[in-house]
């Protein structure tokens, strides 16, 4: 083999291994673009999980809030029944008697 067809090959081979070392910067710029995209959106959904953790905290006080006046409620009612009920039994038993 001559010293020209060496340095074709050379330059051949040379070509090659720039056109695959081009192929692998362009891939990998890719990929880091990629793997940026992929953490914001993570960074996005835990906020997201952060915001909806308080909503659902939030929510769950209101609903104790609920139960808590419910129960106030109830025992009012059944007070206020239990009190209309003597004072009618009152009513009557001093109408009856006197």
């Amino acid at each position: 083999m001559s010293a020209d067809e060496r340095r074709r090959l050379m330059d051949r081979e040379m070509a090659t291994v720039m056109a695959n070392h081009a192929t692998i910067l362009s891939n990998q710029e890719y990929v880091i673009e990629q793997l940026t995209h992929q953490h914001d959106c993570l960074e996005r959904l835990k906020v997201a999980v952060a915001q909806s953790a308080e909503v659902t905290e939030e929510v769950r006080a209101l609903l104790s809030t609920f139960k808590v006046m419910g129960k106030i409620t109830k025992w009012g009612t059944v007070t206020s029944a239990a009190a209309i009920s003597v004072w009618h039994a009152v009513k009557a038993a001093w109408r009856t008697f006197w």
